[in-house]
């Protein structure tokens, strides 16, 4: 039946459609932005679809198909609804952020005594939430370790009084990591993220304190508790850290990119060569879900599936923005991206660019409106940057889509329950026994 000549009463609009372009120029998938989901376009379709949506004007089996799929619509929302959320800075070391379900409290180098406190403002401010996480900053060095241990047993104890959920993420240096540290670590439901620099030209030039850190984090049979978190350059392929990661068993991994300088002849071919790393990434990680493996965690694309698969809010803020609210002001919510780092440039291209960022279509997914951006993965904006981070977002709507072809029990057990903003980390319920290898 053709619903193109069916008669529709009322005002029709486009959904925020984003076509996914093949190498060959066809378009199999369609990214809708306003629900979160990703469509598979019919065969007869793909050739036509992205020019079509880019001038309006579909064809009658297109319409029809856009009219079935609800893509051309009667609905009068034009975007996302918006999240039920609440922002708190806490003085110069903290921050709360209630999210529906959720509440995060972040810690940044605070002394125990405001650390312990913040747990406390915290945890009030989450009254409700069915699970709490805590994302602890000391600028990258480990606080001694009766401090960290009290702080942990705080907000178990917090979290146990009032039936919630409590999970926590350490930042934490490379130099860092010693035995007694790492054995510490083990006893405590703590997930790791270890910042390792940059990942050099080959992996035998892996700085010496990268390399003892892993050496010893994996005696201790940690591998699922730490993210190893790696800056590449423009010289470096993302292929070559992928292939390192695999080889050593490395569980979540997490890149930042240093794109060439704009301006030059480079940016293209860094861009063409990203792409094709990240398509062998997505095809890689489904090829372990088929065989029943478990792939490894790479986060820039693993963060956004999570999002779309459990309907999470899907970011529009970046938590610096905080730091510019009186402290206990309430944050009403926004419908655009909020950015507070300056953007480098000439005169006039911050305001230029911040017109893109409201009219990008992956404004939602990209790595730099992380709701909980950690400090290492801020970056500042350039056209180079955005193609990149749209880059990852396309490559994370391919791998989501290819989720559907996997075994769903296989998908759950690596991207299910554990599953939280802005990563998904270890969860322990506060009522399981407390033990230590730590000496007091």
């Amino acid at each position: 039946m053709n619903t193109a000549i069916m008669p529709m009463p009322g005002a029709l609009r486009w959904r925020a459609l984003h076509p996914l372009i093949d190498g060959d120029g066809a378009c199999t998938l369609l990214y809708d932005q306003e629900r979160a989901a990703v469509l598979e376009v019919p065969e007869e379709l793909q050739l036509h679809v992205a020019s079509a949506l880019e001038t309006g004007d579909p064809d009658d089996a297109l319409l029809s198909w856009l009219v079935a799929e609800d893509l051309i619509t009667m609905d009068g929302r034009t975007g996302l609804a918006p999240e039920s959320w609440l922002g708190v800075p806490m003085d110069e070391w903290g921050a709360v952020l209630r999210l529906e379900g959720e509440a995060h409290i972040r810690i940044t180098e605070a002394a125990e005594e405001a650390a312990l406190r913040a747990v406390e403002v915290g945890f009030r401010q989450g009254l409700g939430a069915s699970r709490v996480q805590l994302h602890l900053d000391w600028n990258g060095t480990f606080p001694r370790a009766g401090a960290l241990e009290r702080i942990v047993l705080a907000a178990r104890r917090l979290a146990l009084e009032a039936g919630q959920e409590v999970a926590f993420d350490l930042t934490l240096g490379a130099g860092q990591v010693t035995p007694a540290i790492a054995i510490f670590l083990s006893a405590l439901p703590v997930h790791v993220r270890l910042l390792c620099g940059d990942f050099p030209g080959g992996e035998a030039s892996l700085p010496n304190e990268v390399r003892q850190a892993l050496m010893i984090l994996w005696m201790e049979d940690l591998p699922d508790r730490v993210t190893l978190c790696f800056n590449l350059s423009g010289e470096v392929r993302l292929r070559e850290v992928w292939a390192w990661a695999r080889r050593l068993g490395v569980r979540h991994l997490d890149v930042a990119h240093r794109p060439v300088p704009c301006g030059t002849a480079a940016p293209a071919d860094w861009l063409r060569d990203l792409r094709a790393d990240l398509l062998e990434v997505v095809l890689e990680i489904s090829a372990c879900l088929e065989d029943r493996s478990v792939p490894v965690d790479f986060r820039p694309l693993t963060r956004v599936v999570r999002r779309l698969m459990h309907a999470e809010p899907l970011a529009r803020f970046h938590e610096d923005r905080l730091g510019d609210w009186p402290v206990g002001e309430v944050a009403l919510p926004r419908t655009e991206p909020v950015f507070s780092k300056p953007l480098l440039g000439a005169a006039g291209e911050s305001d230029e660019m911040e017109t893109e960022c409201a009219g990008c279509w992956a404004r939602h997914l990209c790595r730099n409106s992380s709701l909980l951006v950690h400090g290492d993965a801020a970056q500042e904006r350039t056209a180079v940057a955005c193609a990149a981070w749209r880059a990852e977002a396309e490559a994370a709507l391919r791998l989501y889509h290819r989720l559907a072809q996997a075994d769903p029990l296989q998908v759950l057990r690596v991207f299910g329950e554990s599953s939280g903003l802005p990563d998904d980390l270890p969860t322990a319920r506060v009522t399981e026994p407390w033990t230590s290898k730590a000496p007091c």
